[in-house]
């Protein structure tokens, strides 16, 4: 949830980084390809959908 975000504004754009991540060290970047993603605001939160990409993780990631 992102806060603090003037409420004029009704849509953000995200680059979105998919990261591996053990031992709470990041490390290699797993998506090979910039992802670009534009926020809905709904009821004053902005959220995202990455349905579209079809995501399988087996393990933890860090997402930025």
């Amino acid at each position: 949830m992102i806060n603090h975000v003037s409420e004029d504004i009704d849509s953000l754009l995200f680059r979105v980084n998919v990261y591996d991540y053990q031992k709470g060290i990041p490390g290699e970047k797993i998506l090979k390809e910039n992802v670009f993603i534009k926020s809905i605001r709904e009821k004053g939160v902005h959220s995202v959908d990455l349905s579209l990409f079809n995501l399988i993780l087996e393990h933890d990631v860090l997402l930025t």
